[in-house]
């Protein structure tokens, strides 16, 4: 999968694209399907994060916090459950 990571780091580096796109898994996407590259898709939802600030208030969030299906390479969670591997922190733009 070494030319569509290629096409996606292309894509994320050129103005236009980052215009017109919504970040890397856009581009990440549409240079996996311009080179008809196979992938796969979680079947587990991702889960939401976040935190909030007792002294004033304030909500820190949220976080998508991605999985690894249960009973797959990896194995299982506690009690069976898909194992947690990867938190996205959604950044603001500028």
């Amino acid at each position: 999968h070494w030319l569509p990571l290629c096409l996606a780091n292309y894509l994320a580096s050129r103005d236009f694209f980052t215009r017109v796109t919504h970040g890397f898994k856009d581009v990440f996407r549409i240079a996996w399907l311009k080179m008809n590259a196979t992938n796969w898709l979680s079947p587990e939802r991702p889960g939401l994060l976040g935190m909030s600030s007792d002294a004033d208030g304030k909500f820190f969030g949220p976080q998508m916090l991605h999985f690894w299906p249960a009973d797959d390479e990896l194995g299982s969670g506690e009690h069976g459950r898909p194992l947690p591997i990867y938190i996205h922190q959604k950044k603001k733009p500028g």
